[in-house]
């Protein structure tokens, strides 16, 4: 079995990991421990997870991916002008800008 970059067991398939699932809940329940819910996808290592997490919770992406997001978001901001510029700056400056307007 691979283990992710953060010391998680993973599977390399999603049939693995909702089989190693159903293996889990087929035992007894340890008193108090949380219980594995369903399978996820590691933006990370790619491979399989198990969470206790509710149905909604989603995946964080990974560093590369917000650096890659990051990288595309300046590239576009850079082909839009300097006023697009001016106004994201002042957006992540802390000035909010209520109608979108400079």
């Amino acid at each position: 079995m691979k283990t992710c970059p953060y010391g998680k067991e993973s599977w390399p398939t999603k049939a693995l990991a909702d089989a190693a699932l159903k293996d889990i809940w087929s035992r007894p329940r340890p008193g108090g421990r949380r219980m594995e819910h369903h399978s996820y996808q590691c933006p990370d290592c790619g491979h399989w997870h198990l969470t206790s997490q509710d149905a909604g919770w989603v995946a964080r992406p990974s560093q590369s991916e917000l650096w890659r997001r990051q990288q595309l978001a300046l590239a576009l901001v850079a082909e839009a002008g300097p006023d697009v510029l001016d106004q994201v700056r002042r957006v992540l400056g802390g000035e909010m800008l209520a109608d979108g307007a400079a």
